[in-house]
């Protein structure tokens, strides 16, 4: 099985002055423009493996900019991330992303299991083994923008990070 990447659907959320935002890198059941749709479940195993994934800008590995976080809801793959502000390009990308210059996010994995649907002809993934996920310029579904910007402050981060331990 290869290694695969594809912009997703995505809605960011909130994107704060302190570098952590907040939103959807997948919603269930969409097909995307490569003509593929997430089946609700598809994260689970991979979630369970692992607790943070690395934040890549556009999928370049040598580009580390932060971590994220994500669970599964009933819309899709919400996640929580932080960029690391000591990281120049994470500095540029996070002004980006609060400009609303840059709204996607887009996911690294590998597919494991797949299925075909017939009723809307789009590869059906059903387990995807997630290595990264990245911010870009351009994702894959339209209607994945940027809707909010506010600050947060130390006790909103600590909240956040206190989250994702109890998983």
């Amino acid at each position: 099985m290869s290694r695969e990447q594809k912009d997703l659907p995505f809605e960011l959320k909130a994107v704060s002055e302190s570098g952590t935002f907040s939103g959807y890198a997948s919603i269930w059941n969409v097909i995307d423009s490569y003509g593929d749709k997430v089946e609700r479940g598809a994260f689970k195993k991979t979630l369970g493996e692992h607790k943070t994934f690395p934040l890549l800008w556009a999928h370049e590995t040598r580009e580390p900019i932060g971590t994220i976080w994500g669970r599964e809801d009933t819309t899709g793959l919400a996640v929580d991330g932080e960029f690391d502000l000591n990281v120049q390009r994470a500095r540029e990308v996070h002004s980006l992303m609060r400009k609303g210059a840059v709204r996607g996010l887009s996911i690294g994995y590998q597919t494991i299991k797949e299925d075909f649907d017939k009723a809307s002809s789009a590869r059906l993934l059903k387990e995807i083994k997630l290595y990264e996920i990245s911010a870009v310029v351009f994702q894959a579904c339209p209607g994945a923008v940027v809707q909010d910007v506010k600050a947060a402050d130390k006790t909103a981060v600590l909240e956040l990070i206190e989250r994702y331990i109890r998983l």
